[in-house]
């Protein structure tokens, strides 16, 4: 997978907006706790397995998609890479157990593995 950023940097160091921006929504979620940028408040929040991880991503997923209703009707698209790979699935079954009480479509699952 290819990180997609928002701006690009044009000649003379001005900034535009990317293609992408105006296309697609995307949250890139680092998960769990204290890989990539992400980081707990507690020593608590580094404890992790793969079901606590599908779990918590889903809560998150339900919990931005409450504040941000308007993004309810579009469609989702799970993608991970390295060991995201093994949760991208479990994340997606969560989803898919949990559509019954919040209607979640998933559209398309991508996953890479090294």
């Amino acid at each position: 997978m290819k990180t997609q950023n928002v701006f690009i940097v044009q000649k003379g160091y001005t900034r535009a907006y990317s293609l992408y921006a105006y296309v697609a929504n995307i949250i890139f979620l680092d998960q769990p706790a204290g890989s990539g940028f992400s980081y707990g408040k507690t020593p608590e929040a580094y404890i992790m397995n793969d079901t606590l991880s599908v779990i918590q991503t889903y809560d998150f997923l339900k919990k931005w998609l409450v504040d941000h209703p308007g993004f309810l009707s579009n469609p989702l698209y799970l993608g991970g890479d390295s060991y995201s790979g093994i949760l991208v699935p479990m994340i997606a079954q969560e989803i898919y157990d949990g559509t019954h009480k919040f209607l979640i479509s998933i559209e398309l699952l991508v996953q890479k593995n090294r």
